[in-house]
């Protein structure tokens, strides 16, 4: 690294002496070769059967932060920006970016893995910005080559760190806006959450939601019962608060009329949070109040057929004498945003008879 470091100091420096026609010629295939040599490293350093592991995190460990943000920003742009055009030499740089930030989130320093997250996101924010690289990168190649550096991996995998999560904003949110977001991702994502204790979850909670609000409408519908699911897996008693504002936001949405029928994956995070706001499994009494507040939100614009099996559900717990204060709270929610006063649909209950059910009760 010092090699080249060297050697861009001296084509930053020799670079107005050189015809145009052997810049065009040989820049290009010295950004190859560069490029290939970091690829390697960062290959290298991934395979953790090789004794020569060690050669590409040392070399960049070695090397000082200041001189490699120097070798970034301050000579690898200028050189090609001098031959090519602006946005050429942008996704030159944002190359650069995510080869060398994938190679320091190897190592094992925290600071140089903080600043390997920081090159990734410089790169994401040059992609996605509306001024950014469309013409030469689309988003997709991004994710492409993210993948390709299994960025992912490094950032929430077994070396997780609260420092990387605390910065992997721009990354979840460009998984998550362009609907690409992989089951393995998600499961990697989760299994951080889980498994790292709680400030990380609450770190990662934090995001997801933060990115989740603009991202909804583009998200899959399996990508959302994905989540769902991973919600309704977990155990019990390990409920909190945040796990129900991510089902909420989850299940808010289903399309436009209220006389439309829920997708699969609203109602299936309207029984969840009916599961918790009944206390069908042994959840945390802390999180009822929220569960029954969040679901009449939720069920609020469907129709009254959709509602009636849960109020006719919650009637029968008050009949068995099973939680009567609680399913009672939630009738009365059901009932306050019904339609139906007086007129009788073929087959159907209106209000005022299920009112007459709950009061013989």
């Amino acid at each position: 690294m010092q090699v080249l470091y060297k050697f861009l100091f001296f084509l930053y420096g020799t670079m107005p002496l050189w015809h145009r026609q052997f810049a065009y010629w040989y820049i290009d295939r010295f950004n190859e070769a560069l490029l290939s040599t970091l690829s390697y490293v960062n290959r290298e350093a991934t395979d953790q059967n090789k004794n020569e592991v060690v050669l590409g995190p040392v070399q960049l460990e070695a090397f000082d932060s200041a001189v490699l943000e120097n070798m970034v920003n301050h000579l690898i742009q200028p050189i090609w920006r001098r031959y090519n055009t602006l946005e050429m030499s942008n996704k030159i740089l944002c190359s650069y970016q995510l080869e060398i930030g994938a190679a320091l989130l190897i190592l094992p320093n925290l600071q140089r893995r903080i600043q390997g997250i920081k090159y990734i996101n410089e790169a994401i924010r040059s992609v996605r910005t509306p001024y950014g690289l469309h013409k030469l990168m689309t988003v997709k190649e991004l994710i492409q080559v993210v993948r390709k550096l299994e960025v992912v991996d490094q950032v929430f995998g077994q070396r997780t760190h609260f420092q990387l999560i605390h910065r992997s904003n721009d990354l979840i949110k460009l998984l998550f806006n362009e609907k690409d977001i992989l089951e393995s991702e998600i499961d990697m994502i989760w299994n951080t959450c889980t498994k790292q204790g709680e400030q990380i979850k609450l770190e990662v909670y934090n995001i997801i939601l933060d990115v989740l609000k603009p991202a909804y409408n583009s998200l899959k519908d399996q990508t959302k019962a994905y989540f769902i699911t991973k919600l309704d897996n977990i155990e019990p008693r390990e409920l909190i608060d945040k796990d129900i504002e991510l089902l909420t936001e989850l299940g808010k949405k289903y399309g436009m009329g209220a006389s439309r029928k829920p997708e699969d994956f609203v109602q299936k995070a309207a029984q969840f949070m009916w599961n918790i706001a009944t206390l069908q499994k042994d959840y945390p009494i802390e999180i009822i109040k929220l569960a029954r507040k969040k679901f009449a939100e939720m069920t609020t614009a469907w129709d009254d057929a959709l509602k009636e099996p849960y109020i006719a559900e919650a009637i029968d717990n008050i009949a068995n004498n099973k939680l009567p204060l609680q399913n009672l709270k939630l009738c009365m929610k059901l009932l306050e945003k019904w339609t139906q006063s007086t007129y009788q649909s073929p087959g159907r209950k209106t209000r005022q008879e299920f009112t007459e059910d709950l009061i013989e009760n």
